[in-house]
């Protein structure tokens, strides 16, 4: 029957759910006078469910689940010793089932026990995650067939730390010094997108079997990661009380950050040195690591404490110190050609003349490589496939070219150098004002650049300039003109700096490092302690933040121009907040307990 009402849910189903479950446990125990034991558990749980339209197995459960679990050990050798020993787990695990995922679309239609289809009779060409692929139309007032949405599992994913700190008194001098083990775990597969979305413009379109083509998309492969990476820390300090009024706090520390790898060694990278221009990465391999790191990362720090009168009531105090970051390990792996390419023409045949490509068909690698089809010719049948997975040409070729990625084989972690002078004063018991000047240096700060890129304007040739402007803007369609005003294709591939060595790559992404930041700030902060009842904190902050690019920022890889001037995009950041006042007051009201 016609729907002839505003009601486009026509599996109206339970209504959703968003249960939460939180438990945590901590016990501390006092073995000994020497000896003190702790642990501590932390479990939360959730479980919602979003309902779907017109099938009940067109819904999807989400689970998610955040764990910490820690221990310490804490031992008083004597007066002088102390061992504090902590360990942990700290992790997360999230993931969106639809309904049917058990259904690949190319299998027989039938219905389990459950009424959930067991296939779809419909070969949308994917054969590793099932579900009814997205069907999408233009008109808001037709519903959507499929689950959609954002699917699959992210996790489990954390880190695994141990960490032992050693203090030592002895004289004027307060020692510390310790070892800092970390495992990262990162696993994930998002399968959003796997099962495909096919759009239509119309209902009428969709019953003639007319998807518009460059909407429509599916993502092919395996997208499951499975990275690993490991993490070394150690440190020394020292707090000397050099003088009665004089504190001097010197430190030392050093880390160490390894190249994430996935278990599989299904990452890979970009190396212009090898034949087909990237290659797979993963211990064991000819390149066994992403990049080669730093074994030398040595951070110094020193801060100094002067009681300028000696009545602890106006004290200076200064520090300077060097601080290396961790860069995300998707920042650095989700770079890298997920699987890589394969080169699969000799070097006899290269010479000979035959056309080099990238084929990974019939292989491990081609079953694990993640792309997306978009903008492709369409089989909207029901034996399919519905889009080209498979197809019997090559993957990348001289005419449909492949993008790929990499990473700075130096690649390095950003750092920072910090300095600060601070100078406290107590105007009364209650009244405290701190005038403070910080400002920071960032450096080898992580960016993206394009290895392939070429000049601004080498598409449009005199030819195509000529052409473009022949054509009759008042007159001619806009589709006509957008073709007459078309780039030349060939003159940017011809450009590229790698075309003669890798004809079949187009973009070429690669992680490196180099960009820099600023920061210098003023701050005054007033303390009013009990007065009659009343408290207040004022700060007024005074501050300029320079940098290259902030996370707000836009295509940052197209800003960095390392031949022409590599510093243009310094400026003020994204962030920059040159003035901020806080007033946070309390009072207490007569004759009214708290």
């Amino acid at each position: 029957r016609y729907n002839d009402t505003t009601q486009t849910s026509f599996f109206l189903g339970a209504s959703e759910k968003q249960p939460l479950n939180n438990g945590l446990a901590k016990v501390d125990w006092n073995a000994t006078d020497n000896h003190h034991l702790s642990l501590f558990y932390f479990n939360s749980q959730s479980s919602p469910t979003q309902q779907g339209t017109l099938k009940p197995y067109w819904s999807s459960d989400s689970n998610g689940k955040t764990l910490e679990i820690a221990g310490a050990w804490t031992w008083i050798a004597n007066s002088s010793w102390v061992n504090d020993v902590r360990f942990g787990f700290a992790g997360t695990t999230g993931e969106v089932i639809q309904g049917d995922l058990s259904a690949l679309p190319g299998d027989p239609y039938g219905l389990g026990p459950n009424g959930v289809p067991t296939g779809y009779s419909f070969n949308t060409g994917q054969t590793l995650f099932g579900s009814f692929p997205e069907v999408t139309f233009d008109d808001d007032n037709l519903a959507s067939l499929g689950v959609g949405g954002r699917t699959g599992r992210r996790g489990p994913q954390g880190q695994y730390n141990f960490k032992d700190t050693v203090s030592y008194l002895t004289g004027n001098h307060a020692l510390k010094f310790g070892f800092e083990a970390v495992r990262v775990k990162f696993d994930n597969l998002s399968t959003r997108g796997t099962f495909g979305t096919i759009a239509f413009g119309t209902l009428r379109n969709f019953m003639l079997g007319n998807p518009i083509e460059g909407d429509s998309s599916i993502l092919a492969g395996n997208p499951e990661t499975r990275w690993r990476s490991k993490w070394f820390a150690a440190f020394v300090q020292d707090t000397w009380r050099l003088t009665p009024r004089v504190t001097i706090t010197p430190g030392l520390r050093w880390e160490y950050q390894g190249p994430p790898h996935d278990t599989r060694n299904f990452l890979g990278t970009f190396d212009p040195n090898s034949a087909g221009g990237v290659v797979l990465v993963g211990p064991g391999l000819p390149h066994d690591k992403l990049y080669e790191p730093e074994m030398a990362d040595f951070s110094p720090r020193i801060g100094v404490a002067w009681d300028v009168l000696g009545n602890g009531r106006t004290v200076l105090r200064g520090s300077v110190a060097r601080m290396s970051s961790f860069p995300s390990m998707t920042t650095i792996a989700l770079q890298s050609a997920f699987g890589a390419s394969m080169y699969d023409v000799d070097t006899a045949a290269v010479l000979a003349g035959a056309t080099p490509v990238i084929d990974r068909r019939g292989t491990d690698v081609e079953s694990n490589f993640v792309y997306t089809l978009t903008n492709v010719p369409m089989n909207w049948s029901q034996a399919g496939p519905v889009f080209p997975i498979a197809p019997s040409n090559a993957r990348c070729t001289i005419d449909v070219q492949c993008a790929t990625g990499g990473i700075d084989p130096h690649f390095k972690r950003p750092k920072t150098l910090q300095w600060s002078l601070d100078l406290q004063k107590a105007i009364t018991d209650g009244l405290t004002i701190d005038i403070a000047y910080a400002g920071n240096h960032g450096y080898d700060e992580n960016y993206s650049t394009e290895l392939n890129s070429v000049p601004v304007g080498t598409g449009y040739t005199p030819a195509v300039i000529s052409k473009c402007l022949a054509a009759d803007p008042y007159t001619a369609s806009s589709k006509s003109l957008k073709k007459a005003c078309a780039v030349d294709q060939d003159a940017i591939n011809n450009a590229r700096p790698y075309h003669t060595a890798f004809p079949y790559l187009g973009y070429i992404n690669s992680t490196t490092y180099g960009f820099k930041s600023n920061y210098n700030g003023l701050q005054v902060t007033v303390d009013q302690r009990n007065f009659h009842g009343l408290r207040f904190l004022a700060s007024y902050t005074y501050a300029h933040a320079l940098d290259m690019w902030t996370k707000s920022s836009a295509n940052p890889q197209q800003l960095a121009d390392p031949v022409n001037d590599f510093y243009a995009p310094y400026s003020s950041s994204s962030q920059d907040i040159r003035h901020r006042f806080r007033f946070s007051p309390s009072w207490d009201l007569p004759g009214i307990s708290s």
